[in-house]
């Protein structure tokens, strides 16, 4: 499953929340090329998610996917285990954050294994994942120093694939990316490896960007300033390629900065657009 299909799959879920009652069925016939199983399995994902928030659609959502199951000629989805800390416990989110790694290692560089195994364990990409993570990390950091700084490309590269992650909770996906960025900069510091703290940094400002939780306002601030000491290394004369690409998400967050002027953000935005295009012809 693509990440375009499980897209199209999330775009049709939201629209038959947001559809008047009794009208779902019409939908569905007019979008009937994403009538499938892998529909009913998003909408069952979509709807443990929504449980999960306490959200009053979530049993309605899962009643509909049993629908569309039976319509298909398929048995209904089970429902998911709650990811409580307490199924499992901190040794499941563990074996989880370790099997993760073991995957991303195993297809260096390759999304879609690292996405099929979030999809598997969806039940342990929560917030409880966070402390887990920054134990586990910090552990092997005190435990194996020498080894730390490889570990941390490893490390970075699951956490782009979490944040990028089209299922599960959006929000807290962020979350657990921008907590793995953090870690990543323990270890990659500008002092020390100052091209790679520079990718984390730009890394992380992203995450800032798309960030849901928290004030929109602060996390498109607190984008400008990574993508700015981003800039500190990566400059137009030593590194073109990776200044280019900063300076055009710089531009992005300029465009929809909400504090200042609006009339000077937008020129702060084409400044930056004109600079990375010295460079991107």
């Amino acid at each position: 499953m693509d990440e375009a299909r499980i897209q199209a799959y999330l775009e049709l879920i939201q629209e038959l929340l947001a559809c008047p009652g009794g009208q779902e069925g019409a939908l569905l016939t007019q979008r009937r090329q994403l009538v499938d199983g892998g529909l009913v399995a998003v909408m069952g994902q979509v709807a443990e998610m929504l449980r999960r928030e306490g959200r009053p659609n979530a049993d309605w959502l899962e009643q509909m996917a049993g629908q569309v199951a039976q319509s298909l000629g398929m048995p209904s989805p089970p429902q998911p285990p709650s990811p409580r800390m307490g199924e499992g416990g901190e040794e499941g989110y563990q074996r989880f954050f370790v099997g993760l790694l073991q995957t991303s290692e195993n297809d260096w560089g390759q999304q879609e294994p690292v996405w099929r195994y979030l999809a598997q364990n969806l039940q342990y990409l929560n917030l409880n994942l966070v402390p887990v993570m920054e134990q586990w990390v910090g552990q092997f950091i005190a435990n194996r120093p020498e080894d730390a700084l490889g570990f941390m490309g490893l490390l970075e590269n699951v956490v782009i694939d979490i944040g990028q992650f089209p299922l599960g909770n959006r929000a807290e996906n962020l979350e657990i990316a921008i907590a793995g960025y953090q870690l990543v900069l323990r270890v990659r510091t500008k002092e020390k490896t100052p091209e790679q703290w520079a990718q984390t940094m730009n890394n992380l400002a992203t995450a800032y960007k798309n960030r849901i939780r928290g004030d929109r306002a602060d996390n498109i601030e607190d984008a400008i300033r990574a993508y700015r000491l981003a800039l500190e290394i990566r400059t137009r004369e030593n590194f073109p390629e990776q200044w280019a690409t900063t300076q055009n998400n710089l531009a992005t967050a300029y465009s929809d900065r909400i504090r200042g002027d609006r009339a000077d953000n937008i020129e702060d935005a084409i400044r930056a657009y004109r600079l990375a295009l010295e460079i991107r012809t």
